[in-house]
């Protein structure tokens, strides 16, 4: 028998852990997963001697087999086309799929097709409608509109949809429509004016409830179109956590006891949402990526729902 944690439909260039076993006269036969000679047609993918399925192309029955001592054991999936042109074989992309499933993102169309843009950096603006999603206060577009979450003074900006206000507009222009408009609820950032409509309501979410302190300083202005960094995010997502025990430590080389923030990054690193890089750093000051938000967006909604 082959099982795969209830999983029946996956995206091609993720990859699935599938466990087999063997039983003989009701009894569990000794073995592990690499007792089994393991096949998958090669037009589907990959398999490796420990059960790991990697998808390269899609197919809608696509079967796993697992042989023991000449008997075998099928499991069938269905393998889709990725919802984004550009996460194919990324690191990211098992993060990406769920969150697109989710309706929580739904990516730029463009002349090559949807695309997340994964190694691009989350502005303050995409982090907050991101987060205000994930908390279910705000809800993402629909499938067939283009959600543009580029900002300007950027060299990767994508051309934005008539669907969603851009933020290539004048700022006379903005704030002739912000006057026209009584729907938006008042904010006390100095640049309220500028945040976009189709940001408005996420930045509003999370202001409302007090979570986006850190973000602003003495100007108080919000910068919206600006990059967000790990140290802003960690700021707001640990305010959202279970509190870290008292006696919990950090040993990465760049936090410190004395940080301003130092309560938060416990908090983010002891509930998993966050971990540090490979070299031993938080890298708090480094901007946050697409695929690294998809990751932590990832884990909290997972966190948010038990």
């Amino acid at each position: 028998y082959i099982t795969a944690g209830g999983v029946r439909e996956i995206y091609v260039g993720e990859t699935v852990d599938f466990d087999a076993g063997a039983k003989r006269y009701s009894f569990d036969v000794y073995c592990d997963d690499e007792s089994f000679t393991w096949s998958v047609s090669p037009e589907y993918g990959y398999i490796f001697e420990n059960g790991l399925f990697f998808a390269t192309s899609p197919g809608d029955e696509v079967e796993i087999t697992a042989s023991y001592n000449g008997t075998s054991g099928t499991y069938k999936i269905k393998v889709k086309e990725p919802p984004f042109a550009d996460i194919s074989g990324h690191w990211s992309a098992t993060e990406v799929c769920k969150l697109y499933d989710a309706g929580i993102v739904v990516g730029e169309m463009t002349e090559n097709g949807r695309m997340f843009f994964p190694d691009r950096a989350y502005s303050r603006n995409e982090f907050c409608i991101m987060l205000s999603r994930i908390m279910g206060l705000t809800k993402a577009p629909e499938e067939n509109r283009t959600l543009n979450e580029t900002q300007t003074g950027t060299e990767n900006n994508a051309e934005q949809s008539d669907a969603v206000q851009t933020q290539n507009e004048t700022e006379n222009e903005i704030a002739v429509q912000s006057e026209e408009s009584t729907a938006r609820p008042e904010m006390s950032f100095a640049d309220t004016v500028l945040i976009p409509d189709w940001a408005y309501d996420g930045v509003y979410a999370l202001y409302d409830r007090g979570l986006l302190s850190e973000f602003v300083h003495a100007d108080m202005m919000f910068d919206g179109s600006l990059p967000v960094t790990r140290r802003e995010v960690i700021s707001v997502i640990g305010k959202i956590c279970a509190k870290a025990p008292d006696d919990y430590s950090v040993s990465l080389s760049d936090v410190s006891e004395k940080d301003a923030d130092y309560q938060y990054v416990k908090n983010v690193l002891y509930s998993g949402i966050f971990e540090g890089y490979e070299d031993g750093t938080l890298g708090a000051d480094r901007m946050l990526t697409r695929a690294e938000g998809a990751a932590v967006f990832t884990r909290l909604s997972s966190k948010l729902q038990k």
